[in-house]
């Protein structure tokens, strides 16, 4: 496991990143060494674009490239960062570990919305998803008054309306986390207020971005089918 903690100081425009990794330990070894843990990452600015990435002693990180983690922990401080980012960690699942780190649900929507790296796009949408889906079951269950928030579908909607964004990210990225995965995340589990979540958000999905949907589906129907589409 990797714990990420992350400080902006805007008069000095350096956005600082500190992982400290850990693995659990075994039968005949209690302690374990640090891992060699290559870390790809980004920083991506108000308009989803990703910064120069510099290092406080003036090396440089080439993008694309990653981080060679080896040690406990380690910092880095990056200069030249004018507003505070919107960081991308572990793109392309660089590396088979898992993060501890909080991003905010403004944030999870803004990597589903903008971020150029498939895989944490479609990560941030599915932490984002269960945020909310564990929300309106806690609500379901106590009584109370059960509501889809709009940042989640807004975040959709604007993926589904990039026309360069890959097919398959596109599908992946509309299902929602399983039931069976919620059930884990809930102390007692009510199937019924699981369920009733997961067909809330469809619903809310479904109508409110109706219209991105059907022309989505118009455009990937076969010329001879798409005749026979309304």
């Amino acid at each position: 496991m990797v714990n990420i903690n992350t400080e902006y100081d805007q008069s000095a425009q350096i956005y600082t990143v500190t992982l400290q990794q850990s693995t659990p330990p075994t039968a005949g070894q209690k302690s374990k060494k640090a891992l060699h843990i290559p870390f790809r990452m980004g920083l991506l600015d108000a308009n989803g674009n990703d910064l120069p990435l510099v290092l406080e002693d003036g090396t440089g990180i080439i993008t694309g490239e990653p981080i060679q983690f080896r040690e406990d922990s380690a910092t880095y401080r990056f200069t030249g960062i004018k507003q505070k980012p919107v960081p991308s960690f572990l793109r392309g699942f660089s590396a088979p570990v898992k993060l501890q780190l909080k991003l905010s649900d403004k944030e999870l929507a803004f990597l589903i919305a903008n971020d150029t790296d498939s895989f944490n796009r479609w990560e941030a949408d599915q932490q984002l998803a269960t945020r909310l889906l564990l929300k309106i079951i806690d609500a379901i269950v106590k009584g109370r008054h059960a509501k889809v928030e709009p940042l989640f579908i807004e975040a959709i909607g604007r993926m589904l309306t990039e026309p360069s964004l890959d097919k398959a990210l596109l599908a992946e990225s509309l299902v929602l986390p399983a039931e069976g995965d919620l059930t884990e995340c809930v102390a007692i589990a009510d199937p019924d207020a699981i369920h009733q979540a997961r067909q809330m958000v469809s619903k809310a999905l479904a109508v409110e971005l109706n219209q991105q949907l059907m022309e989505i589906y118009r455009g990937n129907k076969s010329e001879g089918d798409r005749k026979s589409v309304v």
